[in-house]
């Protein structure tokens, strides 16, 4: 789901993409090389934008499922024992990620032992959880990695834009 900020990203990436496509055309009439490749680049920013909010959204969508998979690991775990563990927001790394995928396949390991199905469950769950916090954290980096690029084409494209 989209977000206020990814609307108002989504529009900031379709005007940077227009005008980027003014400034080349405008480049091309006038035989402008600095204008029209100030416009590309502008353009450029604007996918990368685009693509920013992209991941953001998948993001997004990937904390929800893990939130869900945490409801059920909950769920399966005895009321008097439930870990008051960080909450998901505090666990949007790679590592916290594999560190609960890890904690998850031991514990799935002692129920099979065990034969406790009810932790075994969980244990489950628990894997799931981790497995969309790591796919969350993935694509949290992608979105910041497209920002960085979306700023330094935007930089690049003032530059030529300028100097012409």
């Amino acid at each position: 789901m989209l977000k206020v900020t990814d609307m108002k990203d989504v529009g900031v990436g379709i005007a940077d993409k227009t005008i980027g496509l003014l400034i080349e055309v405008t480049g091309t009439v006038t035989g402008s090389e600095r204008l029209k490749e100030a416009g590309r680049d502008r353009q450029e920013a604007g996918t990368e934008k685009l693509r920013a909010v992209e991941e953001e959204v998948k993001a997004t969508r990937r904390r929800a499922a893990a939130k869900i998979d945490e409801s059920r690991q909950r769920a399966h775990q005895p009321v008097n024992k439930r870990s008051a563990g960080p909450s998901l927001s505090e666990q949007d790394s790679l590592l916290e990620a594999a560190t609960e995928k890890v904690k998850g396949a031991a514990k799935k390991g002692f129920a099979t032992v065990t034969g406790n199905e009810q932790m075994k469950e969980e244990a489950e769950a628990q894997q799931d959880k981790a497995a969309e916090q790591a796919q969350a954290a993935t694509h949290e980096a992608r979105s910041e990695l497209h920002e960085r690029k979306a700023e330094q084409a935007y930089r690049t494209s003032e530059r030529e834009r300028r100097s012409s």
